[in-house]
Formats: structure tokens, C-alpha cells, sequence
């Protein structure tokens, strides 16, 4: 289940983002959030597998969400300058804008195909080992 929630999540933000990279109008932004509504809790199945394989590796769950709240708070500075600026020179060079968005899904669907790349057996293994 955590598999296909987190493709369906995925799906729906590289829609959306296409959605708002594609047309700038006012319309697309709507209709794109319609699009992203299933996708918006796309970490909640992963995270608790992720929380499982930290117990089973002797990580106490404070320690592992302190690593993860620094991890997101790197991801967010690093992808807020990246977006900013491919922004920033797609209006000078005369790009569409909306390009952030393409970035956005190009990003979106890696993750995703990194994802898939991950055997189930190797994602899921220590669900049988932990005692709650």
C-alpha cells in the first residue's frame, strides 16, 4: 500500500506541476491544486517504514526525526535557490517561467524512479522485526 499511495502522490504532483509549468493562467493554478489534493500527505506511509528501519538500527525515533527535520531543512534552503533562480533566469532570457514547475516534476519523478529501484524486500524488511 505504501508503494502505491506514494506513486498516486507522485502522479498527481508531476500533473499539477505540469499543470502550472504549461499555463499561466489564473484557471491552472485551480485546477492544479484539485490535482495535488491526493498527493499532499504523500510522506506519512514511507515515514513510518523509515521511523521502523531507524528502530531496527538502534536510532531512537527523537534522534531520527532531528536527522530528517536537518535533512528537510537543507532540502528546502538548497531547492527554494534553485527554483528561485531557474525562475529568475527563464524571465530574463525570455523562457516561460513556469519552467520552476518542470523542474519540479523532472525532480518529482526521479525521486520516484529512485523509489522503484528500491526492491520491497530491501524497503520493507524490518516491518516483521519491530515490537510496538
Amino acid at each position: 500500500i505504501a508503494r502505491g499511495l506514494r506513486l498516486l502522490a507522485n502522479i498527481c504532483t508531476i500533473g499539477a506541476f505540469s499543470l502550472w509549468g504549461g499555463f499561466s493562467e489564473s484557471w491552472s493554478m485551480w485546477i492544479g491544486l484539485l490535482v495535488l489534493l491526493p498527493g499532499l500527505e504523500r510522506s506519512t506511509a514511507l515515514g513510518s517504514v523509515a521511523v521502523d528501519h531507524a528502530k531496527a538500527n538502534n536510532m531512537g525515533v527523537a534522534e531520527y526525526q532531528l536527522a530528517f527535520a536537518n535533512w528537510r531543512a537543507l532540502m528546502v534552503m538548497v531547492g527554494s535557490q534553485l527554483y528561485g533562480r531557474l525562475y529568475a533566469w527563464a524571465k530574463r532570457s525570455g523562457n516561460k517561467p513556469g519552467s520552476a514547475y518542470w523542474a519540479g516534476a523532472a525532480v518529482v519523478l526521479l525521486a520516484e524512479c529512485i523509489h522503484r529501484g528500491i526492491p520491497s524486500m530491501d524497503l520493507f524488511k524490518y516491518l516483521s522485526l519491530i515490537h510496538i
